[in-house]
């Protein structure tokens, strides 16, 4: 019978390849220029990264001046302490969804809308903002990767990762729990080791849903479908860059989008009386995933998808009788929670907890625990050997 092993990745791990970690991300998210960013007139936003563009002096002018006064506004008016855009989003994202506005944001919207004769209500200039701003969240996280095969020997950043992994893949279901929305993990798990045997929940056999490459040719896409069949499993708690969620005449799925394929333009591929017809989805302009400290853990139960992922790691945590956390430093409340409701509340199991940074709590002051503190690149597998099978 197979027995179940849990991991539990963080942002830690993913720094690994060049990632930013919230240090770098609040320094660029904390200020940004009006004339450092393009907002197209389809919504699509990025970072210029100080290449030219010959339109982005005309278009989306207001939502370009509301990002950058609006930080301006948070960090002068609002801010107590360092910027951190977690707590930016709680911000925000609190007065847009329960439209509750507090005192000091409308005198600076009414400002604003004076300023540039901007005839946009407050939850408009919020909504436009929350489009922009999540795009520019996703562009520094996002890094697509040529599908190619890692064989041995390894590149010594991840050999410690793939060597732990063959010490405990005999005979057993491993569930990665990632809250990272990048690609890095699916990119390792084309590998000697895993061998791309690696479920994610998504399904591409049979979808009836595409997108569009080069506005003519249409590519297949996976749904969401909640299907995991493998040794090896996959669950982005958070969300992922590839991500997007779709709505189709009042019906939503999850889709992955494919790297040069318009996520613009998404089509549903239905059968009516014989003949193929195509209906497209309302647009979406940013992946799916979740940010803010304590707005995504009020998500955790907001639609399907994250009702199914956050069902599969309270039972993947029950059934196993190992957990392995990675480059995480335990400051998520909600995770925590799960952790110790759901797997700590049996102290024989044992947790390894891999980390550059003591996170000195009680998760590894625990008996059967045990901390390496040598980094995600660094890590005594032997060591881990020791302390499982002593």
């Amino acid at each position: 019978m197979s027995k179940n092993i849990s991991f539990l990745i963080g942002a830690g791990f993913s720094s690994l390849d060049g990632y930013p970690m919230a240090p770098q991300m609040n320094k660029r998210l904390g200020q940004i220029q009006h004339d450092e960013i393009l907002v197209h007139t389809s919504n699509s936003a990025k970072f210029l990264n100080g290449k030219d563009d010959p339109n982005s002096h005309w278009m989306g002018v207001v939502e370009r001046r509301f990002v950058q006064e609006f930080l301006e506004f948070y960090n002068n008016t609002v801010l107590e302490g360092d910027f951190d855009y977690e707590n930016f989003y709680d911000y925000f994202k609190r007065q847009y969804r329960q439209r509750d506005y507090e005192d000091p944001f409308l005198e600076f919207c009414e400002a604003f809308k004076n300023k540039y004769q901007v005839e946009l209500d407050e939850g408009n200039l919020l909504h436009r903002f929350d489009i922009v701003y999540n795009q520019l969240v996703a562009q520094l996280i996002t890094k697509f990767y040529e599908p190619v095969h890692l064989g041995k020997p390894y590149n010594p950043k991840f050999r410690p990762f793939f060597e732990l992994i063959e010490l405990i893949e005999d005979n057993s279901i491993i569930h990665f729990h990632s809250l990272n929305h990048d690609l890095f993990l699916e990119y390792l798990s084309s590998s000697s080791t895993i061998q791309g045997n690696l479920a994610s929940g998504f399904q591409e056999l049979g979808s009836q849903y595409y997108g569009t490459y080069r506005e003519r040719h249409k590519v297949r896409l996976p749904y969401f479908n909640d299907k995991y069949d493998t040794k090896y499993r996959l669950y982005k708690l958070h969300g992922s860059i590839d991500n997007y969620s779709y709505n189709f005449d009042g019906d939503w799925v999850y889709l992955k989008t494919k790297y040069g394929v318009s996520t613009n333009r998404v089509l549903k591929e239905i059968n009516h009386d014989g003949e193929l017809r195509y209906i497209r989805a309302i647009d979406n302009y940013y992946p799916e995933f979740l940010s803010g400290k304590s707005d995504k853990i009020l998500q955790y139960n907001s639609d399907d998808y994250y009702q199914c992922m956050f069902s599969h790691f309270e039972e993947n945590l029950k059934e196993s009788e190992l957990l392995i956390v990675i480059g995480y430093s335990f400051m998520d409340v909600g995770i925590n929670e799960y952790i110790n409701d759901h797997y700590l509340s049996d102290e024989n199991k044992k947790i390894v907890v891999i980390d550059i940074n003591d996170p000195e709590n009680e998760f590894t002051q625990r008996k059967n625990s045990y901390l390496d503190l040598d980094g995600v690149s660094n890590f005594s597998v032997e060591s881990i050997k020791d302390f499982l099978f002593s």
